[in-house]
């Protein structure tokens, strides 16, 4: 059966989520209000995340603050309570606990500290192995989780609200198992209020069987979302570690998680990528492990880009996640085929995913300008000096890509900013063994980038050689 058709007969599940609301109704109750204020200058701190907390310091509710710094919560019962101010980049500030009656109102001001947290001071030497389960509150793996921590929960928090109405962009491809090619291609758009745009499932059920589950016709990959990576069900499961940025996240610190010696369930490792100035979170990279089939990290996993809207509100920017297809296919031994004898195989690989194009309030009015960037070029065979044909131009991890004319040129167009690698792909260099070249790119926003690459004439004809030699001539 041809490949592209074996594929559509694999299907993969994608399941959705539905999260709760973050800020209760403040009617007929006993209610928690007040502001977040500037130390010193006494100036309202918006978008600041605001903890109710009971009196053992358990979180109870979050909710953020309006532009007046302002916050408001109801309390289920008549107790004892204590409050939390949380701003990235910035020392959290907690109330000592106080009294609620029944019925009662009562008010709080917080002074939120302006001293900034100094991530770019925190240093990895070398690749930092020592990962554990709830490191100590001062170690640097804490630290920069915390961080990402309080811009995932005011993401959860503007997706349980409804603050926005969001056009996405979708895309769903396959492709070989290796290689760029596109075997299958479609893509969508779609326009609603603001929900998790991508896939997850809760994070008990996630803990309890698994992120991968196969099934009779299909497999379910669920992504980690903002929810699960704050539960403490994943947290109680995965160990903690510091990763330097390198070359592709320059100016980020990153903090990885992976799951602890004793889980055998499919699970998810990766890294959470922080700005090391800022100590606002960029980006999610994860991979799956314990598959329930031998496939390579990079043939199963995703990417998830945050960003902070100029209300200073957060949402999930774009997203991608790469999912094996496998099914039964002849044996082969020696390049020969068995007959009778069938064994799991790796058919292909599907992509899914999408960006925000568009933000709205729930009123009309757009919430931002995103000014987008094009990049063109030439990509050029230093072997023959002629263009390169039909090459896969694609911006890694990412939805975008596109294939050269027969001029070797391309064009990618609306693009976000944001740091990228672009990898030029050709069946010239799979059959050869070459891994497909990768240049950098740091895109601002309505640039116009133009990249000419030339595929170096030594790699190629060394890589030549070397099939040549393992060819016996007959």
């Amino acid at each position: 059966m041809h490949l592209s058709r074996r594929l559509e007969r694999i299907g993969v599940a994608i399941a959705g989520l539905a999260l709760g609301s973050g800020l209760a109704p403040v009617l007929h109750a006993q209610l928690v209000r007040g502001a977040v204020r500037t130390a010193g200058s006494g100036a309202p701190v918006e978008n600041a995340l605001v903890l109710l907390l009971d009196e053992h310091g358990a979180r109870l509710t979050a909710t953020l603050t309006d532009s007046a710094g302002r916050f408001a919560f109801r309390a289920a019962a008549a107790g004892r309570f204590a409050l939390s101010a949380e701003r990235i980049g910035y020392k959290n500030v907690i109330t000592e606990p106080f009294a609620v009656g029944v019925g009662e109102t009562v008010e709080r001001e917080l002074a939120a500290p302006a001293v900034p947290i100094a991530l770019a001071a925190i240093t990895v030497l070398g690749r930092d192995r020592g990962c554990k389960v709830h490191p100590d509150e001062g170690a640097a793996a804490a630290i920069v989780w915390n961080e990402a921590q309080k811009a995932l929960e005011a993401t959860r928090i503007a997706q349980a609200q409804r603050l926005y109405r969001l056009t996405l962009a979708h895309f769903e491809r396959d492709r070989p198992p290796e290689g760029r090619a596109v075997l299958r291609e479609r893509s969508w758009v779609t326009t609603g209020i603001s929900a998790n745009p991508f896939v997850s499932a809760p994070a008990e059920s996630l803990a309890a069987h698994g992120y991968v589950r196969p099934g009779r016709d299909s497999t379910a990959y669920y992504a980690p979302d903002a929810a699960v990576l704050l539960s403490e069900s994943f947290t109680d499961r995965h160990c903690l570690r510091m990763v330097a940025g390198d070359d592709e996240h320059a100016g980020l610190i990153g903090v990885g998680f992976e799951p602890v010696r004793s889980r055998h369930l499919p699970d998810v490792k990766g890294v959470l990528w922080v700005d090391a100035a800022t100590a606002m979170l960029r980006t999610l990279e994860f991979e799956y492990t314990s598959l329930p089939f031998h496939v390579s990290g990079h043939h199963a996993g995703g990417r998830v880009d945050f960003e902070q809207l100029p209300s200073g509100t957060w949402i999930v920017k774009r997203w991608v996640i790469r999912m094996p297809m496998v099914g039964w296919s002849p044996a082969r031994r020696g390049g020969d085929f068995i007959i009778g004898l069938n064994e799991l195989t790796l058919l292909g690989i599907r992509e899914a995913g999408g960006e925000v194009r568009e933000t709205y309030t729930l009123d009309g009015r757009k919430v931002s300008e995103n000014d987008r960037a094009t990049i063109d070029g030439t990509v050029f065979d230093s072997t023959r000096h002629a263009p390169l044909a039909h090459a896969t131009i694609t911006l890694a991890n990412t939805g975008y890509t596109t294939t050269t004319d027969s001029l070797g040129r391309f064009m990618l167009d609306s693009i976000p900013q944001g740091q990228y690698t672009l990898t030029i792909a050709h069946p010239a260099f799979d059959a050869l063994g070459l891994a497909p070249p990768r240049v950098p790119l740091s895109v601002a926003p309505g640039a116009a980038l133009h990249v000419t690459a030339a595929i170096p004439r030594a790699a190629l004809e060394r890589a030549r050689g070397a099939v040549s030699r393992a060819t016996p001539h007959p």
